[in-house]
């Protein structure tokens, strides 16, 4: 985050699920080997070589359109986040919705953040009307766990949070890059220490990720 600006409100989550597209209109554990699909997610990628090793993974770039579009031309499927295709009107086309217990969403995924000026404190009253209070402090947690992990959409790694009551719920996701050593746990606490939560939870996983 810009220091001059902060995030003021959130409206309310849509679907955090990635989804499966392919030209065969098949789940992913029935897509034919070798098939390529196409990502340019790490955390995606490790995902499919983890499950589904004998496909091939292939980089790919453009907006939504333009990847659905090179399904058949150069790529047999794609893996993308449902919430997109949800916004777009596009749900018609998704093959498989995959659980978040099999492939934990990318942080923040199918929420949507209001930034404002962080002196701007009139602008954050307005908008403090459509903050969705559970979206706002799952994704902070979510984002402190990436943070203090010190990683980006760069690294294979993934956190989750769910709140129940007063509870909050994490689930997290850490692996190599090639997808062949996966690091999943899960951790809960009191909904006000969200953050703090979020924060020793990618202490915890950051023990898997040195170097042995």
């Amino acid at each position: 985050t810009i220091p001059s600006l902060k995030i003021a409100a959130m409206l309310k989550r849509v679907d955090p699920r990635d989804v499966i597209i392919n030209k065969w209109k098949l789940p992913l554990s029935e897509i034919p080997d070798s098939a390529i699909i196409g990502t340019s997610s790490p955390r995606r990628e490790a995902f499919i070589r983890s499950t589904r090793n004998e496909l091939t993974v292939k980089p790919i770039r453009g907006n939504v359109e333009t990847r659905l579009s090179k399904i058949g031309n150069g790529y047999d499927g794609v893996i993308l986040a449902a919430a997109g295709l949800l916004r777009l009107g596009l749900s018609h086309v998704i093959n498989e919705y995959l659980d978040t217990n099999v492939l934990i969403p990318d942080v923040g995924q199918g929420a949507l953040a209001i930034q404002t000026r962080s002196s701007d404190k009139t602008t954050q009253d307005l908008v403090s009307v459509i903050n969705d209070s559970p979206t706002f402090l799952s994704v902070t947690a979510e984002r402190a766990f990436m943070r203090t992990l010190g990683g980006s959409c760069n690294m294979p790694a993934a956190a989750y949070a769910q709140i129940k009551n007063q509870t909050i719920t994490i689930a997290g996701m850490a692996c190599s890059y090639d997808g062949q050593t996966v690091y999943k746990d899960e951790i809960e606490g009191d909904l006000q220490f969200a953050e703090k939560i979020g924060c020793e939870f990618a202490k915890r996983t950051a023990v898997f990720l040195k170097p042995t």
